[in-house]
């Protein structure tokens, strides 16, 4: 399901831009990063081979590194694909590099881990919609619970959920992240009955500067 819903996601991401009109493989760019946790979780070099073969197979042109795009790569690139620790910490002129291609109304899609921004919370919501916050009480700080969960979709109609179907697993849910009023959540997940919490969501926005909006797409 992991695998259908993201290769969908990268499909329709760019569904309006000159990209997906033009008679050209669609350019992903796979942002990697070291393997943290356990065995089978965070395995973020495993999700860079493996996606660069899967989506090679199918006619998509890849490139991937376990680390951020260079300028070049990223003026060759339709969509970025962020599965690191911390992914979403872009500083420097990795920043202003990132910051051109969303001008340009370049495709992201975050996954997991990836969400997460260090410091740089303010400036990841304005690109993803949803930023994990370390810097509040406690209480109110974001959260993650591993365990029996239970993935809900709420827009059935959306191009990347359409046709799923509600499933039960185990797995890792994050949950208290300062959300955008106006992303798109296509599906929620559960801590207990009282935090329902969004799990995949898509948002659109025109950056400083750009003409045409960049879409995100996070799970």
């Amino acid at each position: 399901m992991k695998q259908i819903l993201l290769l969908v996601a990268l499909l329709t991401s760019l569904t309006d831009s000159v990209y997906a009109q033009a008679d050209k493989p669609l350019r992903v760019f796979i942002r990697a990063g070291v393997k943290t946790h356990g065995p089978g979780q965070h395995d973020h070099p495993r999700f860079l081979g493996d996606w660069t073969k899967l989506l090679g197979e199918r006619g998509v042109k890849v490139e991937g590194a376990m680390g951020l795009p260079s300028a070049t790569q990223l003026e060759n690139t339709d969509v970025v694909i962020v599965y690191a620790a911390d992914g979403m910490k872009i500083t420097g002129d990795s920043r202003a590099n990132f910051e051109k291609y969303l001008q340009r109304g370049g495709g992201l899609v975050v996954i997991h881990d990836g969400v997460v921004s260090g410091d740089q919370l303010e400036w990841a919501k304005k690109v993803q919609g949803g930023a994990w916050r370390w810097d509040l009480p406690a209480e109110k700080r974001t959260k993650w619970y591993e365990g029996e969960v239970g993935v809900y979709f709420v827009d059935p109609t959306h191009p990347i959920t359409r046709g799923a179907s509600n499933f039960d697993w185990k797995d890792e849910i994050y949950y208290d992240l300062d959300m955008s009023p106006d992303v798109k959540i296509l599906a929620t997940s559960f801590h207990s009955v009282f935090v329902i919490a969004p799990q995949m969501w898509t948002y659109e926005r025109t950056w400083e500067g750009g003409s045409t909006p960049h879409r995100s797409f996070v799970s």
